[in-house]
């Protein structure tokens, strides 16, 4: 028989589920036990938001590879399946690599230098790992009482910059509402705001699908992660723990900054 046509061992696939099970699981347990001790500062600060970072990349990769194979198995082109790989690996690796940086400089300029690449390298992400088309991310930070997008990206030719401007004021139901996700530290998902928009935003969208994920680290909220999509339903599960991931990345790279920055 000849040597494509041999079946692949069954234990083969369950070893390699099961892996993947793991460092979904496993990522996400280092996440949420070192997540909140990376918000309350002291000696072991830097550590916990390593930590944090490194469990947040495990459900992430995972979801890449699951995501991959599906591709494969619908499509079969390895040229592309091995396109992917290198952007989902290029991607994370270069988000943790200013991480890294981060974490390493003493110099407060060069630390929001490095944060500049940083947060544009986890929105960059978030675009390369989604699989719906023209998709946009990004990141909405906390100045005050007023929430506004200071670093996004495009997919496929997608160029125009978040414009709103969230508020955290009674007159303003989107700004309360976005204030309240990211305080509680949750993470909203619209399948289409044409048919059930979240309060202030009826109308006037380049997009229809959304997602919100809470950016905080401890009790300190930095903003919210958003990805969005002119089609419908076109975010699933997979983006959603993407997202969640990503807010995770994007809160330990903030706390690595002075307070006064």
């Amino acid at each position: 028989m000849p040597k494509a046509l041999i079946p692949r061992p069954k234990t083969v696939t369950i070893i390699r589920n099961f892996v993947l099970w793991t460092m979904t699981v496993g990522g996400t347990v280092v996440t949420v036990v070192f997540g909140p001790l990376a918000g309350q500062g002291g000696t072991d600060q830097t550590r916990n938001l390593i930590l944090t970072a490194i469990g947040a990349l495990g459900p992430v990769a995972a979801t890449g590879i699951n995501q991959i194979r599906a591709y494969r198995a619908t499509r079969g082109q390895e040229e592309i399946e091995g396109r992917s790989i290198l952007a989902v690996r290029t991607a994370l690796s270069t988000a943790v690599h200013f991480l890294r940086e981060i974490a390493a400089e003493e110099a407060k300029d060069k630390k929001q230098e490095l944060m500049g690449s940083f947060m544009q390298s986890v929105v960059t992400a978030a675009v390369v790992l989604s699989g719906a088309p023209k998709t946009r991310c990004g990141f909405f930070r906390i100045n005050g009482d007023i929430m506004k997008c200071t670093v996004f990206n495009g997919a496929d030719g997608r160029a125009d910059r978040p414009e709103t401007i969230f508020t955290n004021s009674s007159t303003d139901k989107a700004g309360e509402a976005m204030f309240r996700l990211v305080k509680s530290g949750q993470l909203a998902h619209f399948q289409d705001v044409l048919e059930n928009a979240p309060p202030g935003l009826e109308a006037g969208r380049s997009y229809r699908t959304f997602i919100a994920a809470a950016v905080i680290a401890g009790e300190k909220p930095y903003g919210a992660l958003t990805i969005d999509c002119p089609e419908a339903n076109a975010f699933g599960e997979r983006d959603i723990q993407i997202m969640k991931m990503l807010a995770i990345l994007m809160a330990a790279g903030l706390a690595l900054l002075p307070e006064s920055a």
